[in-house]
């Protein structure tokens, strides 16, 4: 059976596992699901009624992390890089985001964007040993953490003078052949949205 993959690619961590599939050549049944609609996918709910993305469907399997779905096809030699991706990063960046696009808040705490700094250079920090998060070869681990860092950057910028070797990493990852296609675009709806939703703060906020 055909894997199936339930995402919407405004999300990061639905960019993160095409990246996984981009890279890895995967032969994968793709199902865009735009979260934000008021039209719910009838599948989607009775697969996962929670109705996360992105969800994968392996015959009886179904799987609704996407860090998990990225290790399903690759070693688990990523160790605490993928987590911190989990666990530090996407919380301050659901924080940050969340309350933009479900509320329409405007403004956004300094603490939240001081939050997301700190995030920045504890992963400058890591990627001063090589030039992807485990070294020479790139891995999931920059793809999960790649889709965050992109997504954070519309409103928080990476700095090439505060976040040297990760602004480096950043350009890096951006120049891999599957990128465009499979987190870019996404990347691109996630800004505009981001854009609309906060208006003329959009600008204030990331001055």
């Amino acid at each position: 059976m055909v894997l199936k993959l339930f995402y919407d690619d405004v999300c990061p961590t639905s960019r993160a596992v095409l990246l996984t599939v981009r890279a890895l050549d995967l032969a994968i049944d793709l199902q865009e699901v735009n979260f934000f609609s008021k039209e719910q996918n009838s599948e989607l709910i009775k697969l996962n009624p929670l109705e996360r993305l992105p969800t994968l469907v392996d015959d009886e399997l179904v799987i609704s992390d996407g860090h998990a779905i990225c290790a399903i096809k690759q070693a688990s030699v990523v160790d605490e890089k993928l987590y911190f991706n989990s666990n530090v990063l996407l919380p301050r960046l659901d924080h940050l985001l969340f309350p933009i696009l479900l509320f329409g808040v405007k403004e956004i705490p300094k603490e939240k964007l001081y939050a997301l700094k700190e995030g920045y250079q504890i992963l400058d920090t890591f990627l001063e040993r090589g030039p992807f998060l485990l070294g020479e070869t790139v891995t999931i681990a920059d793809f999960c953490c790649v889709s965050s860092i992109s997504t954070s950057s519309i409103l928080l910028p990476v700095s090439s003078e505060m976040y040297p070797t990760l602004f480096k990493w950043y350009q890096k990852c951006k120049a891999l052949p599957y990128y465009d296609k499979a987190n870019g675009v996404g990347l691109n709806k996630a800004d505009t949205l981001i854009q609309n939703k906060l208006g003329g703060a959009y600008c204030k906020i990331i001055s």
